[in-house]
């Protein structure tokens, strides 16, 4: 079925996502997943009815948007398969018009142009759904950090292991294990010069765990302007200090020459309390516009420390998961000037 260089956690689950549609299903429908070393794999119901896979080997414990705006190919539909989807999840993905398939046979699959709707739900959880595909090193907390620098310097995963360890602030051994990782996962190729693959599904793997594993364990702080005037203009001419970026909108909007107006203002620092409200004129407020939010790593800007916002794929990141439908436009121009074809 899938290609042997297909990452080994997502081949297994995709076969058993296989065998449990077949089970809930029977013989009315065929049900079959082909799988590509090029491309995304894709699953088929019946004669007619192709969707476009996308992989989530963990267990989902929230919706994010950024599920709904993950980038395919238009020709199909698109179907996330993953390890369990509980009933109430279920509610969620529909909602969200999210078509499923799980491990345990439930789905909810829908394909206008087959004339195609299945809703299977209450299937139990696998037991061992929680151990049989987990993420792998790449996409934990501190994998996470090394990858956010092997995408945004291009030149460092050619790099040896105690450069990039230098680099990244991450022990020698966490490098060589996520490298391997990577390797395995089908993401890096280790050979002179080596480099990484896929780098548009690797980007997306990045946001996806900077929202579900870095974000939400950010130190954050809500603020609102002193000058209610400020957000209409002038923010940009705000001096910054070499502890304070711009990210989200603001970012966005210098980095693609003024097309966005802010309305969110996202700023990541270092800087202490008492000296970013004096110096940014802010006043505490739990439901200002303005948050700042404390870096994951305080080499964010490690190779542009001159610019007044930190790296694209952070921004676009932040753009998808605000949830606001006016950032995906923008986020996809973004991604189309700075991440498509990195340097």
């Amino acid at each position: 079925m899938e290609k042997d260089r297909q990452p080994t956690a997502a081949r297994v689950l995709l076969t058993r996502v296989k065998t449990a549609l077949k089970a809930v299903l029977g013989k009315r429908l065929a049900i079959q997943i082909a799988a590509d070393e090029q491309k995304q794999p894709t699953l088929t119901v019946g004669r007619q009815a192709v969707f476009t896979v996308e992989v989530k080997e963990t267990v989902l414990k929230t919706v994010t948007p950024l599920l709904a705006l993950w980038p395919h190919p238009a020709a199909h539909p698109w179907v996330l398969v993953t390890t369990y989807v509980s009933d109430e999840m279920g509610r969620q993905l529909r909602q969200h018009g999210l078509c499923y398939a799980d491990a345990a046979g439930n789905a909810w699959l829908q394909h206008p142009e087959a004339d195609l709707y299945i809703l299977v739900q209450g299937q139990p959880r696998p037991r061992k759904a929680a151990t049989a595909t987990t993420a792998g090193r790449a996409f934990r907390k501190s994998g996470l950090r090394v990858l956010f620098h092997l995408l945004t310097q291009p030149d460092l995963v050619r790099q040896p292991y105690r450069t990039i360890a230098t680099r990244t602030d991450t022990p020698v051994a966490t490098v060589g294990q996520v490298m391997l990782d990577l390797i395995q996962q089908g993401f890096l190729l280790d050979e002179e010069p080596r480099q990484l693959l896929r780098r548009p599904e690797l980007t997306q793997r990045w946001v996806a765990g900077y929202g579900d594993t870095l974000r939400p364990h950010l130190p954050t702080q809500r603020y609102r302007w002193l000058a209610a005037d400020q957000a209409a203009g002038g923010w940009q001419n705000q001096p910054l200090g070499a502890a304070t970026h711009w990210g989200g909108e603001p970012a966005a909007a210098l980095l693609l020459d003024g097309f966005l107006r802010p309305e969110f203002f996202t700023l990541y620092s270092t800087a202490t309390r008492p000296a970013l409200m004096r110096q940014l004129r802010l006043v505490p407020d739990p439901t200002g516009s303005v948050e700042v939010l404390e870096p994951f790593d305080q080499r964010l800007n490690f190779h542009h420390p001159t610019s007044p916002c930190v790296p694209p794929l952070l921004v676009y990141a932040d753009l998808l998961l605000s949830g606001d439908a006016r950032n995906r436009e923008v986020a996809q121009k973004l991604y189309a000037r700075y991440l498509q074809h990195p340097a």
